[in-house]
């Protein structure tokens, strides 16, 4: 009966951001990449897994027990296998979200159906990204163990350290977003944060600044040295619930102008994954679930700023216990660099416990170190919609965006998900469609450019939904740079 959790969509105080995320990546000839924001569905038998673990072929009776999750999207099928994840005490495995699990485009999760779930004490958990980068659902039929000193680990990547030859993005955490890119000296282009809250920067500021830290549930700050530091900042985003499960954002790079490009400008740190761990048994976490921001990179001349912690959701039928050496953790990265200075502050993130019988020690700081919005209880909303609200970045320039962007910004050889023609610069349309959103929300564009800063057009409000709740606005006269970017949408409900 995984699937029955239920839990309250809370309209807090303004803005109360449902970030349905659309990536887009663009080129010289201007690539896109759209991420949906999406939730879960799945079909077909999950992909064979290399970790150590027992497979119990399970007969589907005509009516599976499971079939009640079919309003949140997800069934058993005929010929499934149900899997026991067990890591050994002591032992390190790495989950390659390429391979495993079921990838759904629609609702952006990567899901994977266990049996049981069983983390040795001492034993290390961690993950490679689907290339959609894609958080990660875990339904499970019975208990959750998580041992003492064991760590699951979703956190983002550090800011890549340029003076070292680290060049590049930091890659987040699944269902996080990328740090800024670190150039190395003689080479102008470092770039602001991705994600809804990844720092920007400034490129009007006249010398040079570090970077800015990654929003989430609160806003980040700027990094010394900028001259107007609420333009560096990026918005606050999500709500208490995780309903829209997402992670954190990526810090902003360090930047200078021209003139002093032969100094290394630092990378920004990678966003905090997000996870679902639904459980028709108990989850037991003697360690640690940790979703923590990427820190900013040191002994580079300009630095960069932290990425923003991530998101912990936990849904039980039978009861959450987290005992007195379990930890959940969603800390922002670090900021400071001793003899470099320091880059702007970053946003904790969010965790959400769901279950009938929870128990936690009286001084439970459940994020750790750093205060983070924290909600217990249940609800009376399905944990998975089947039909998820969706911000879609459908077309540019006239052209259509693929079905399922993945937001390749051009490094490692990563593809953008669609090409415009010189011609296309500059004055462009950009129409983002909206799905089970009402009217009078308010839609927003990022457009954050592969090497530069970052900027947000809108809002532009949504005054009508037509047949089956879909809508679209159109952001009129956009100016797109030559290059690749990387546009993303978010949305902010109506107050009642």
């Amino acid at each position: 009966m995984v699937g029955f959790w239920r839990l309250p969509l809370p309209r807090p105080s303004p803005p109360h951001l449902l970030n349905l995320h659309g990536l887009l990546i663009m080129s010289l000839v201007l690539q896109t990449a759209c991420l949906f924001f999406p939730l879960l569905t799945s079909s077909g038998s999950p992909t064979a897994m290399s970790l150590p673990m027992t497979v119990l072929p399970e007969p589907q009776p005509a009516s599976p027990t499971l079939s009640a999750l079919a309003q949140g999207g997800l069934t058993y099928g005929a010929g499934d296998t149900q899997v026991i994840l067990n890591v050994a005490p002591g032992a390190t495995e790495t989950i390659d979200l390429t391979s495993v699990g079921i990838y759904d485009p629609v609702k952006w999760m990567v899901v994977m159906r266990y049996h049981s779930v069983n983390i040795g004490a001492g034993a290390t958990v961690r993950f490679v990204n689907h290339p959609s980068r894609a958080p990660v659902v875990w339904l499970v039929r019975n208990d959750v163990m998580i041992g003492q000193g064991a760590l699951l680990d979703l956190s983002g990547q550090d800011g890549r350290n340029s003076a070292q030859g680290q060049v590049g993005y930091s890659e987040p955490g699944p269902g996080g977003f990328r740090g800024g890119y670190a150039s190395p000296a003689g080479v102008f282009g470092s770039s602001a944060g991705f994600g809804p809250g990844g720092g920007k920067g400034n490129p009007t500021d006249p010398n040079f600044y570090n970077g800015a830290g990654a929003s989430h549930r609160v806003q980040g700050t700027a990094g010394e040295h900028s001259e107007n530091p609420s333009s560096h900042i990026g918005p606050i985003y999500g709500s208490a619930s995780l309903y829209q499960l997402i992670g954190g954002s990526g810090g902003a790079a360090g930047w200078a102008q021209p003139i002093y490009s032969n100094n290394p400008l630092g990378g920004g740190g990678a966003g905090g994954g997000a996870i679902l761990i639904a459980a028709d048994g108990r989850i037991d976490i003697h360690g640690e679930i940790r979703a923590n921001g990427g820190s900013n990179a040191g002994n580079s001349n300009f630095v960069g700023g932290p990425g923003s912690g991530g998101a912990i959701r936990l849904a039980s039928h039978t009861g959450v216990e987290l005992y007195p050496t379990g930890k959940l953790r969603v800390n922002p990265g670090n900021y400071n660099i001793p003899w470099v200075g320091n880059g702007g502050l970053a946003s904790s993130g969010r965790v959400r416990v769901e279950a009938p019988l929870s128990t936690f020690p009286p001084s439970l700081t459940l994020s750790g170190e750093y205060p983070a919005e924290t909600s217990v209880g249940d609800s009376n909303l399905p944990a998975i919609r089947d039909q998820p609200a969706r911000l879609i970045v459908s077309s540019i320039g006239g052209a259509l965006v693929t079905a399922d962007p993945q937001g390749g910004l051009g490094f490692n050889g990563e593809a953008a998900d669609l090409t415009l023609q010189q011609a296309a610069l500059g004055n462009t349309d950009v129409v983002v469609q909206t799905e089970n959103l009402p009217a009078n929300t308010m839609v927003y564009l990022r457009i954050g450019r592969a090497r530069a800063h970052a900027v947000e057009l809108g809002p532009i409000l949504l005054t009508s939904v037509g047949f089956g709740g879909v809508g679209s606005v159109t952001f009129t006269n956009v100016d797109l740079s030559a290059g690749y970017s990387a546009l993303q949408a978010r949305a902010v409900l109506p107050q009642p």
